[in-house]
């Protein structure tokens, strides 16, 4: 696709050394970088990683022009590896502006309408058709959590407590 778009993608939770050289290769596949129009290359990756696990915060990494709004092989590594993610886009003519999001024990990816900076939305027929059919909001909203909560941050785990 060569629709192009500003994409920002925060990702977090438990992760092991290995792992971090795994999701370096993956972001820089995916030619993602660690601030807005700048690309980063594979030991950036890594000592951002590093540093995000000892200042207790998330990974967040940029595209100024990501093809289609998403990271999709940076993305499927994350739910592979269990490595939590929220991303977001600004949209573009030919797509709305949309977050999605995954978390460990989700059954899939969560998405939403909104931008980077606005957030996302739930959109009002969503709503109605849940109370129609019987949800609470309070599930609906549960359900959401993955799009309008930041994500735990990186912690470095040994190898086998990775992914949790």
């Amino acid at each position: 696709m060569s629709d192009r778009s500003a994409t920002w993608i925060e990702i977090g939770g438990a992760i092991s050394r290995p792992l971090i050289s795994k999701l370096g290769t993956a972001a820089v596949e995916e030619g993602v970088g660690l601030e807005w129009d700048a690309g980063a290359d594979h030991e950036e990756i890594i000592e951002a990683c590093l540093n995000a696990c000892v200042e207790k915060t998330a990974l967040n990494l940029y595209d100024n022009e990501c093809s289609g709004g998403q990271f999709e092989g940076l993305e499927a590594f994350c739910r592979g590896a269990g490595l939590a993610y929220r991303r977001a886009d600004d949209g573009h003519y030919a797509y709305p502006a949309c977050w999605s999001g995954w978390r460990p024990g989700l059954p899939h990816t969560m998405e939403g309408l909104g931008t980077i900076e606005t957030g996302p939305a739930i959109p009002l027929a969503e709503i109605k058709q849940f109370h129609a059919g019987g949800g609470a909001l309070s599930m609906l909203l549960f359900q959401y959590k993955a799009l309008s909560e930041p994500v735990k941050p990186l912690r470095l785990v040994d190898n086998a407590a990775a992914g949790e």
